[in-house]
């Protein structure tokens, strides 16, 4: 029945419309495909001028609220209100004074669901550990009427008005660590295990020998397990005075290791 519908089509119009009555035709079929919902771009220009505060600030408490609605413009989208607070690292735009604020937005009702080209949302991690990386943002947002901040672009998207800071840690040894993806303290705390005295087998427990570079029996580069970027020098007493100057045995002991460093792998 198509076949016979798209020749008595064909008869009456021309190529061009032809083609273009495919076009329309493939839109009305394809009703599995959904349409996405438009999204505005927004420049910093925008944001700035639209803002009644722009600051530079660092999360450090959040907590849910008595809100359980559905999200306006999402029908079905139910949502739970939170609020975050803000401890202000430096204010661009609005009160200088300002110290701390309260960021109010919505995260996915208890369900989880997110409606067919429904709303995006935001969340922030808390630092809780010393260790932990200290997140920074630039926020560009509206005074509401209780006093509460909210994104500029509005509750649908509020992601579009909030930009992490990347790479911004609370010392440099956190960055350090973080990037490393190690603990810097139980790094520590196993090279401290290793003394003069101890067997090169015993050594082979917390370091390894996958470094280049040149080496001898007597003398070499360790390397920690968990991250080749760790290193200590070692010196050895040879387990037999006809040992040859290459022939590293087990039996072998620490005349001398060096504190741990970082440095780059070195390739042979």
């Amino acid at each position: 029945m198509m076949r016979e519908h798209l020749v008595i089509i064909f008869r009456l119009l021309n190529m061009k419309q032809f083609k273009l009555c495919l076009v329309a035709i493939f839109l009305v079929i394809s009703t599995g495909v959904a349409m996405a919902r438009a999204v505005r771009t927004w420049t910093y220009q925008e944001l700035l001028d639209k803002a009644d505060l722009v600051a530079i600030a660092t999360p450090t408490a959040t907590d849910d609220t008595k809100e359980h609605i559905n999200l306006p413009g999402f029908d079905g989208q139910r949502v739970i209100g939170v609020e975050t607070k803000f401890k202000v690292a430096a204010v661009l735009k609005g009160d200088k004074a300002l110290k701390d604020f309260v960021l109010h937005y919505y995260r996915p009702g208890p369900d989880g669901m997110v409606v067919d080209n429904g709303p995006t949302f935001i969340s922030f991690p808390i630092s809780k550990k010393p260790t932990d990386r200290t997140r920074t943002y630039i926020l560009f947002l509206l005074r509401e009427a209780d006093g509460r901040y909210a994104s500029v672009v509005g509750q649908s998207d509020p992601g579009l008005g909030i930009r992490e800071l990347e790479g911004v840690y609370s010392s440099a040894v956190v960055e350090t660590q973080t990037k490393l993806g190690i603990d810097v303290g139980n790094v520590l705390r196993e090279c401290q295990t290793i003394k003069p005295g101890m067997t090169r087998a015993e050594l082979s427990k917390v370091f390894s020998t996958e470094e280049g570079g040149l080496s001898t029996a007597k003398h070499r580069t360790y390397v920690f397990h968990d991250c080749p970027y760790v290193k200590v020098d070692v010196d050895f007493n040879l387990s037999d005075p006809k040992q040859d100057v290459l022939d590293e045995r087990p039996t072998d002991t620490i005349a001398k290791i060096s504190k741990p460093y970082l440095e780059w792998g070195v390739n042979d």
